[in-house]
């Protein structure tokens, strides 16, 4: 079995970074920032946000 060798992406290379919102997403980005790499973060919204009035159960 061959095991492949990583390779690191040149500095100044742009990456997505998904976006947790906890500590662990944030503080990866800040380390691939610190290498040189260009960040891009981004988050999926998988819930509904309600207006003023929408779902509310005071009347």
């Amino acid at each position: 079995m061959k095991v492949a060798k990583h390779t690191r992406a040149p500095a100044d290379t742009t990456v997505v970074v998904a976006m947790s919102g906890g500590v662990d997403s944030s503080v990866a980005a800040a380390l691939l920032v610190e290498r040189g790499y260009n960040c891009i973060g981004v988050m999926m919204r998988l819930w509904a946000e309600t207006g003023e009035g929408e779902g509310s159960t005071n009347k």
